[in-house]
């Protein structure tokens, strides 16, 4: 499990590649990550009971 860290790792991708390397087979890596914000259309917002999570769903706009 790796929560809101890549960000504070230098090389992202060769610790994403480690934990590829060490896992199991048929083993699970969970991620939750922030990201830059981007133009999208926000179709649902939920915020946790205790306020400290929230869930996303939202769509990049199509052209035109």
């Amino acid at each position: 499990m790796c929560t809101l860290s890549l960000c504070t790792i230098p090389d992202d991708r060769a610790a994403v590649a480690e934990v590829r390397r060490v896992l199991r087979p048929g083993g699970r890596f969970v991620l939750l990550e922030h990201v830059q914000a981007e133009r999208f259309s926000i179709e649902l917002l939920e915020r946790s009971k205790l306020g400290l999570v929230e869930r996303l769903l939202a769509r990049k706009p199509g052209p035109g």
